[in-house]
């Protein structure tokens, strides 16, 4: 069952079924422990250990940003296309070459 579907059945049995919550255990707790009783099984999949649960978190969850900087993946995606033409051939030549004279002035320590 999903955490939606769940919640969806606790809602309904908190407003048309008169469930309430006791001092030890919320609406929730008695629904999960009916399911447990009614299906044993399931029982095994409370402590089952999810592998690469955190990078499905990270991949899969909602993303809470907010704010000016906030964006979506379409936004991102039109915004990175825009941006994606860099030249890679306009470094200025007097940059590129002093750059090497560096790296050649380096090696010649080194011999």
């Amino acid at each position: 069952m999903s955490e939606k579907a769940f919640m969806t059945l606790c809602s309904i049995l908190k407003r048309d079924g008169g469930l309430r919550p006791t001092q030890r255990m919320s609406v929730e707790e008695h629904v999960a422990t009916f399911l447990h009783i009614s299906k044993p099984d399931a029982a095994t999949l409370k402590t089952k250990k999810i592998s690469n649960y955190n990078e499905m978190l990270e991949l899969f969850a909602r993303d809470r940003a907010s704010g000016a900087q906030a964006e979506t993946a379409k936004e991102r995606n039109a915004r990175m296309q825009k941006t994606d033409n860099i030249n890679i051939e306009s470094i200025p030549e007097d940059d590129f070459l002093a750059a090497n004279d560096v790296m050649l002035e380096s090696q010649k320590h080194y011999r």
